[in-house]
């Protein structure tokens, strides 16, 4: 009888470190090697990569952690920024000559979308309303109507913890606020980058 116990209590503690095991090792997040990393990150299916359009107006969103340009060891901290690449057109014409009366229009949309632009963007971190700290309006010369602009946020919460929404104040474009979300399960199912 002592023999069976034995037995016993060794199956279910075998089958308690299985558990564990399996526990430990499901909970461990995707690895990616670099050459793999960037693709999964655009594919709008991982989520990271957002679509919204109001009207004539589409909203190209992307979100890359700050592994992408950094280090891989920032990732579940709140050191470092929150990357976007934000990308806007307009159906009917850039948005820079569209309805112009006159060649000032022109130059006073240039200088907003160089400059001004930044402070209509506010990035939402579970609450905690974060500005747009780096900037960068990418000029296209007339080359397409699609406006470009690489946005960098302090990070406040490690990724994952928390919902994340950028807001954007298109009152230029006659829209008013516009929100795109990116969920923490979304944020949390960032892979891990292999260097």
């Amino acid at each position: 009888m002592q023999i069976r116990n034995m037995r016993v209590s060794n199956r279910i503690i075998f089958c308690s470190v299985l558990f564990i095991l399996f526990s430990f090792s499901s909970c461990q997040k995707k690895k990616l090697m670099k050459e793999d990393y960037m693709p999964w990150m655009q594919n709008p299916e991982n989520g990271l990569h957002k679509k919204k359009t109001i009207g004539d107006i589409d909203f190209d969103l992307q979100f890359y952690p700050v592994e992408t340009g950094l280090a891989a060891a920032t990732k579940d901290t709140t050191e470092g920024y929150n990357y976007f690449t934000l990308k806007i057109n307009h159906k009917k014409g850039d948005l820079l000559k569209l309805n112009m009366t006159s060649s000032q229009d022109y130059s006073s949309r240039l200088y907003y979308y160089s400059y001004g632009f930044q402070s209509a963007l506010v990035n939402d971190e579970g609450g905690i309303l974060v500005p747009c700290e780096v900037y960068h309006f990418e000029r296209s010369y007339d080359m397409t109507t699609v406006k470009t602009f690489v946005l960098a946020f302090p990070r406040t919460k490690k990724l994952g913890t928390t919902d994340m929404v950028l807001n954007i104040d298109a009152s230029q474009l006659g829209i008013g606020l516009v929100k795109i979300k990116f969920s923490k399960e979304e944020l949390a199912s960032i892979p891990d980058l292999v260097l």
